[in-house]
């Protein structure tokens, strides 16, 4: 993290009593994160997703955020789909140069005994422009690596909460 940015990692792991299938089917639909999400409030598609074909690499969506009083988009990109193996998305700026993500979001689903999976996700923030390098320019007088690592200990909260809210509408529909 030369930065002190980029390349900040978190990843989570869990157990869903759901099969792979269904649960990259919820994953996969990205409008419904926000249902789970703390912090994604709303996700559109912009093509594909919706449109009877499913997701598909290429497809893109606008992901409307909020924490605390502070409120963003970004627009998302799929990047890998293999149902139902793995799932994820780029998050970029507005160069919307995939080589330079403002972060990179990705799901890996591991089949276990008795129709449950594993979930891991995880989150890279990327050497795009993203809203926290655009706080840390706007607040020369913060300390970076503790906001940096204020940050990693949100998205931990929030994707552990993410996860887990996700989890029962996998398990209450399996």
């Amino acid at each position: 993290m030369e930065d002190g940015i980029t390349g900040m990692r978190v990843t989570i792991e869990g157990t869903v009593n759901a099969p792979p299938e269904r649960v990259w089917d919820l994953i996969a639909d990205v409008t419904h994160i926000p249902d789970w999400s703390p912090e994604c409030v709303r996700a559109q598609w912009l093509d594909s997703g919706d449109s009877g074909g499913g997701p598909r690499v290429g497809a893109r969506f606008i992901g409307y955020n909020r924490m605390n009083k502070l409120e963003w988009q970004v627009l998302g990109e799929i990047v890998e789909c293999d149902r139902p193996r793995s799932f994820g998305w780029l998050m970029l700026d507005d160069t919307e140069d995939p080589d330079r993500p403002s972060s990179r979001w990705r799901y890996e689903l591991e089949p276990l005994d008795a129709g449950r999976t594993m979930v891991r996700e995880s989150f890279e923030h990327g050497p795009g422009e993203s809203r926290l390098r655009m706080l840390l320019r706007e607040r020369p007088e913060w300390d970076v690596p503790a906001v940096v690592e204020f940050r990693r200990q949100r998205l931990l909260e929030n994707m552990t909460a993410t996860l887990a809210a996700m989890a029962r509408t996998a398990e209450a529909t399996a």
